[in-house]
């Protein structure tokens, strides 16, 4: 899926169902999501996770903040209780609507639509921390390794970044027996069909190795301070959550004893 096609499949679930598209819980499809409750999830997984992020990384600063792949601001919204100024890009033109009309944070909180293969709307450092959740498991690898490369290049030195993306397929997924096995290529045709025949847009779904996301990060200079086991993808695959920091001018942001081995 390009980049083309991964926009037009977003913005159609940002017209038709934004909420469960991005929190796929049941009983919530068909707008059923309520909306306090939708955010206030946002709320807490951001408290939780930053509480962690500040434990791997002691010198993360609150001046700015980047939502990767915002979608109707969920994230945003929570990291607006934490940093001074927050910013949330999406792919989806309807996505960013969404956001725009359930900011509560106008004065420190914006969002942005970014349908590039990089994060060129952004100058060098322009962040203290960088966030993308449910997001990178939607694009193709080639995709996902640029932008964290990207994530990395937009992270002020000190500051600190935080991503999810699956590392591996570990079954087909209900209807697809035999789809795993075959080519990529074979696997897309599969779902265009499907999704062609049931009238949905696509939720892709892809992993990128734990090997090659240590590699981009490490080329990229940053410096990995902890990978942990991941519940937010379907369970048809084995997502990680990776923490990372951009070193400051000392090189001393990372908190001694940091678990960060590689997974066999």
């Amino acid at each position: 899926m390009n980049l083309k096609r991964l926009r037009a499949h977003w913005d159609a679930w940002g017209r038709e169902d934004p909420y469960w598209a991005v929190l796929t819980e049941p009983g919530k499809e068909g707008s059923r999501w309520d909306t306090e409750a939708f955010f206030a999830t946002g709320v807490r997984e951001v408290d939780s996770l930053l509480a962690e992020v500040r434990g791997l990384v002691p010198s993360l600063g609150t001046g700015a903040a980047l939502d990767f792949g915002c979608g109707p601001g969920r994230l945003t919204q929570g990291l607006a209780r934490h940093f001074a100024s927050v910013t949330g890009v999406d792919i989806a033109p309807s996505m960013v609507a969404e956001a725009e009309r359930h900011n509560r944070w106008p004065q420190r909180c914006r969002y942005l639509l970014n349908d590039a293969g990089d994060l060129r709307c952004f100058a060098d450092a322009s962040f203290d921390f960088v966030c993308s959740l449910i997001t990178l498991q939607h694009v193709e690898p080639r995709y996902a390794r640029a932008y964290i490369a990207e994530f990395v290049r937009v992270t002020a030195p000190g500051g600190a970044i935080c991503f999810q993306v699956p590392a591996a397929r570990i079954s087909p997924g209900p209807g697809a027996p035999w789809v795993a096995d075959r080519a990529p290529q074979v696997r897309r045709i599969y779902q265009e069909i499907r999704g062609a025949f049931t009238g949905r847009a696509r939720m892709e779904e892809h992993a990128v190795p734990e090997d090659q996301v240590r590699a981009v990060l490490a080329a990229a200079g940053a410096v990995v301070a902890a990978v942990r086991d991941d519940s937010r993808s379907s369970p048809a695959w084995a997502s990680r959550c990776y923490f990372a920091a951009k070193p400051g001018p000392a090189g001393e942001n990372l908190r001694s004893g940091t678990p960060a081995e590689p997974r066999g």
